[in-house]
């Protein structure tokens, strides 16, 4: 897959995906780095398959979202972003659970 005039694309991770057509990481950068060279349509294969192999990369969910919005299919979109805030921890609780607990052992 050819992309945008790009470092990445030109060398390092076209060539990651090629020794590992597994990378999670490799397919969800490439399909961030289409996504935001105004490529949504290319972009969506690459997450498609991230979010396939790792259905629970926050990455691959959230971007293959936004392409999905970009390319105007709403409810795919809203349906991902769903997903997204159903799995979204809640950090600040348990940091402050943390500090809580550091502060009650010392």
């Amino acid at each position: 897959m050819k992309g945008p005039s790009c470092p990445y694309f030109s060398g390092e991770l076209n060539r990651a995906i090629e020794i590992d057509a597994k990378s999670v990481s490799a397919r969800t950068l490439r399909g961030k780095l289409l996504l935001q060279g105004g490529h949504a349509g290319e972009s969506v294969a690459d997450l498609r398959l991230a979010h396939k192999m790792a259905p629970d990369s926050r990455s691959a969910i959230y971007n293959l979202a936004r392409a999905y919005s970009a390319l105007g299919k709403a409810e795919e979109a809203k349906s991902l972003f769903s997903q997204l805030n159903a799995t979204t921890p809640d950090v600040l609780s348990e940091l402050s659970d943390r500090r809580l607990k550091s502060a009650l052992n010392q």
